[in-house]
């Protein structure tokens, strides 16, 4: 009797250790920040008014952003459709001011089916970053934007 019970014990305490490996795993990979950004005319720029940790200094571990919303509605957008495009890229956050370039710049879709991907720069390794973002073309209008970001893709 006490071996079924030790056999049981041991099952149990197996199937919570894996049960709380695969939440916080999971709750790891599907961290989101949300944005929401005023965009300039004329391609000014624009940045999130906190930073995230890219806690990788592995280049090809993308970061992402999402586009859910935004009140340009443009048919000049490439594909023709009345959705609009916002250029982002992950800026390193340095105290003097400067902050360089830290992934490369991609245009992103309004209501994109999913995040765009963009490989980020060693200059971003293990540092705060901001999400810059401008107009993808230089029109004289401003205009407000909203959706989720990450700085670095866990999965």
């Amino acid at each position: 009797m006490k071996v079924k019970n030790k056999k049981f014990k041991i099952l149990v305490l197996t199937l919570f250790l894996i049960m709380l490996l695969s939440s916080s795993l999971t709750a790891y990979a599907t961290d989101k920040y949300s944005y929401s950004l005023d965009i300039p005319k004329v391609q000014g720029l624009t940045h999130t008014t906190y930073t995230l940790y890219r806690g990788t200094n592995n280049v090809e571990n993308k970061c992402g952003v999402k586009l859910t919303y935004s009140n340009e509605h443009t048919k000049d957008h490439p594909d023709g459709s009345a959705n609009t495009a916002t250029t982002f890229w992950l800026g390193v956050d340095n105290p003097d001011g400067v902050n360089p370039t830290g992934s490369a710049k991609v245009n992103v879709n309004e209501n994109a089916i999913s995040y765009t991907k963009s490989n980020a720069y060693s200059r971003a390794s293990l540092k705060n970053v901001y999400l810059y973002a401008r107009d993808n073309a230089a029109k004289n209008a401003a205009y407000d934007i909203d959706g989720y970001w990450y700085a670095t893709l866990h999965n």
